[in-house]
Parts: structure tokens; sequence; C-alpha cells
């Protein structure tokens, strides 16, 4: 008898052990799955934040060029830097301003990391007299009124600059430029 109370009170003790592991187990997986709710919660709420700041900043950059843009605009405060659309685009040439178009396409890892130095340059330049536009070129972004403009300017690869000046086209480049070399162009036309 002795002997089938000590078996049992040792499937007990190991009954019970593992409704202790099992819970903790159970336990721990909670604690994890809360974890990444409160992380994916922290990374949402970031990136509001991040959205209200840029929507915030449109405002601001709109608010100090003489160019008063319908579309994204994506860098610059008084040297306007937007995303391609024709509207924007018509106006711009209808004010005999400056245009600067790069050519660029979402999957070239040149214009990826060139779009940076853009980026840079144009939150840099302070000249009102140029409105410059990141058009889509052979992307899954890309619309007629890009390839149309493609076209006209003979573009046949993406991170290819052009500037045109009194309606006529006064630059085509396609090497990569740098910070100091997009301000030193924009400013030698604009």
């Amino acid at each position: 008898m002795k002997k089938y109370f000590l078996i049992g009170l040792v499937f007990l003790l190991l009954i019970i052990s593992s409704c202790k592991n099992a819970n903790q187990e159970t336990s721990n997986s909670d604690l994890n799955e809360n974890k990444i709710a409160i992380e994916n919660q922290n990374t949402m709420q970031e990136n509001q934040k991040q959205i209200n700041t840029n929507s915030q900043k449109t405002n601001i950059i709109t608010q100090e060029s003489s160019f008063s843009a319908s579309g994204n605009i994506l860098a610059g405060t008084k040297t306007l830097f937007i995303d391609f659309n024709k509207e924007d685009y018509d106006k711009a040439l209808s004010e005999n301003r400056v245009i600067f178009l790069y050519f660029y396409a979402n999957w070239c890892p040149i214009c990826r990391e060139e779009i940076k130095q853009t980026y840079a340059a144009f939150n840099g330049l302070g000249n009102e007299n140029v409105v410059g536009f990141q058009v889509n070129y052979k992307d899954s972004n890309t619309d007629k009124n890009e390839i149309e403009l493609a076209k006209q300017f003979g573009i046949t690869y993406q991170h290819t600059k052009v500037i045109i000046k009194n309606g006529e086209r006064i630059l085509k480049d396609g090497n990569s430029w740098n910070k100091e070399t997009y301000i030193n162009e924009i400013n030698k036309y604009g």
C-alpha cells in the first residue's frame, strides 16, 4: 500500500509541476504578446506623429514659398521640390520659372541614394524662381503625363536631370550629383 501511495504522490507531484510549467509558458506567451502589442501601438503612434509633423512641414513650406503647389511637396521651403503632377508643372511653365526635373525610378538603387542629396539640396536652396519635380520614370508610379515628359526630353534612363529655363531645356545630365553639385547647377541657371 505504501508503494502505491508513493507512486500516486510522485504522479501527483509530476502533474502539479507540469501544470505550473504550462501556466508559466502561457503567462510568458501572454506577456510576449502584450509586449508586441504595446510595441506595435508605440510604432503606430510614432508613425502618426511623423505623418502629422510632415503635414505641418508641408503647410509651412507652402506658406514660405512664392509658388503655390497643389501636389505633394517632398523638400524645400523657398525652392520647392514636388512630386510631379501636370497641374503644378504647367503652372511653373506659365509663370516662367526655372524648372528642375529629376527622373526617378523607385526600383533604382542609384535613385534611392541620390534622392537624399536632392532633398538636402532643395532644403538648402533659397531661390523662389526655381521649382523642382520628381518625375517617375518606368516604375510602378509612372503615369501617362510622366511618360510623355520623358519622351519630350529624350530620357532613356532613370536618375537623369533636366533644367528648363524660359520653356527651353538648357541642361540634361545623367550623372550622379551630390548636394553641392545640385546647388551649384541649379543656382547657375536659377
